[in-house]
């Protein structure tokens, strides 16, 4: 082969091997830049993944929290909103309390004057005399002897009395041996007609016992009366609860005896109020308050 041709060839060659070579490096680059893209693709997916499951348990802790705390505010509120009052079912004869708040099983009322009480009614036997005989059907509203206690004012006692018979009377028997009992203002009412009074003459404002029998079986001295204005004894002061007069009595030795009937219906619940001072307690001081037919 000359030598010119063979110098060509080789040139050829060597372009050529340059050529491939060059090819080659294009493509190594092209796949290092696609392996880095792709390493690099990875590398972002695993960081988002890592990054989504830490974001899912910051999520997943807060709403527990959330929850708890919901439910312990749920059990603090319903803590707060559900506890009341307890009730305490009692029953006594009288009771008395100087608050200025109303109840309706103990019915309490008061202010710096006055307390209202009220008993339970009980049924029992009386010893009979020629103020008590005849009487039937017996149920003591009031009652205290040798323990009366003594109060600064008058103190407003109020009863619900069911009635057994078409007339009722109530009585008012008082002794006291040292001074006297004050009462005023007596009113009875059924609870279906509430306006309508049934006594008369219970504030005493005729200025006698009119529309009242009185009985004094012993003569006691010191006798039940009614009274004008005010009236002292013994230290104590005794004056109406409202109006100009009252009924006052200080039998002593005996009790003596204030009654008046009324029309009643059989079933039907009657609703009693007065009003009563008592200065001083003490030995031969006693009053009852009797319903009976």
């Amino acid at each position: 082969m000359p030598v010119g041709v063979s110098v060509w060839n080789e040139n050829i060659l060597s372009s050529s091997k340059k050529t491939a070579e060059k090819e080659n490096e294009q493509e190594r680059k092209k796949r290092e830049v696609f392996y880095n893209f792709s390493s690099g693709c990875k590398t972002f997916l695993q960081m988002a993944c890592v990054g989504a499951l830490l974001a899912g348990i910051g999520l997943a802790v807060v709403l527990t929290l959330y929850l708890s705390q919901q439910s312990y505010n749920d059990t603090v509120n319903n803590t707060s909103t559900g506890v009341s009052t307890t009730s305490i079912s009692f029953s006594a004869v009288t009771t008395a309390t100087t608050s200025s708040s109303t109840s309706s099983s103990t019915s309490i009322t008061s202010s710096t004057t006055s307390v209202t009480i009220t008993t339970t009614a009980a049924t029992v036997t009386i010893t009979s005399n020629t103020c008590t005989s005849g009487w039937q059907g017996v149920t003591i509203l009031y009652h205290c002897h040798n323990n009366c206690t003594g109060h600064s004012s008058y103190l407003q006692y109020t009863y619900s009395y069911v009635a057994i018979a078409n007339t009722t009377r109530i009585t008012f028997v008082f002794r006291d041996d040292s001074d006297y009992f004050a009462l005023d203002n007596i009113t009875i009412w059924d609870n279906a007609a509430p306006s309508t009074q049934l006594i008369s003459n219970g504030d005493f404002e005729t200025g006698n016992i009119s529309s009242w029998a009185y009985c004094n079986p012993n003569v006691a001295s010191n006798a039940g009366e009614v009274q004008f204005g005010s009236t002292a004894y013994n230290g104590y002061t005794y004056t109406p609860y409202s109006g100009m007069y009252f009924y006052m009595d200080g039998s002593v030795g005996a009790p003596d005896y204030l009654s008046q009937t009324f029309a009643t219906t059989i079933g039907s619940t009657y609703n009693i109020s007065y009003w009563l001072y008592n200065g001083a307690g003490g030995t031969g001081v006693s009053v009852d308050v009797i319903m009976s037919v």
